[in-house]
């Protein structure tokens, strides 16, 4: 309902860089990557204020595999005043990129710090179990994503969280 209610808005007004912006995360949340990607892009292009939008296209890039490009937005998104708990989303998808391309201590730092901020966060024990996962680490990643599954605070996404109920279940 979400993306037909942007959708729609765009339909009016195309060069809305906002509603660009929310459509990318809503396509996101929705799994879709690359339509996510190619909205946030486009929202870029339409002006939408650019820490904002690479705060959300760093993820998805982390999420589509293209570890060094989202390390890069995400660093630079980090560089702009941000409130703490964003801080410490940002540092969690960083951290998730930063495992995955072979950096386990850094990315298990990077970790530690945003969970200091976000101890409950669902989608920073999920991306902590993946790279738990990727490393074969079968006990850390198997805590991290019941971890995940388990959490109250921003609850995953039913992508990430059918991700995550299968992951458990091989692991089990």
């Amino acid at each position: 309902m979400a993306s037909e209610l942007v959708s729609s808005a765009l339909q009016s007004l195309p060069n809305n860089g906002f509603l660009w912006q929310r459509l990318g995360c809503i396509r996101w949340y929705s799994g879709d990557l690359i339509g996510s990607y190619s909205a946030l892009t486009t929202a870029l292009n339409e002006g939408e204020e650019r820490s904002r939008v690479i705060h959300a296209r760093g993820q998805v890039l982390a999420e589509m595999g293209k570890y060094q490009l989202a390390i890069v937005e995400l660093n630079e998104a980090l560089t702009t005043q941000r409130s703490a708990h964003s801080a410490a989303y940002l540092r969690s998808a960083r951290a998730y990129a930063m495992g995955m391309s072979e950096d386990l201590e850094g990315s298990l730092r990077e970790f530690a710090i945003a969970e200091e901020v976000i101890p409950r966060s669902a989608w920073l024990h999920y991306f902590k179990g993946l790279c738990y996962y990727h490393y074969e680490m079968k006990d850390e990643a198997l805590a991290s994503l019941r971890r995940s599954l388990e959490s109250d605070a921003l609850s995953l996404t039913r992508p990430k969280r059918e991700i995550a109920e299968s992951l458990v279940n091989r692991l089990s």
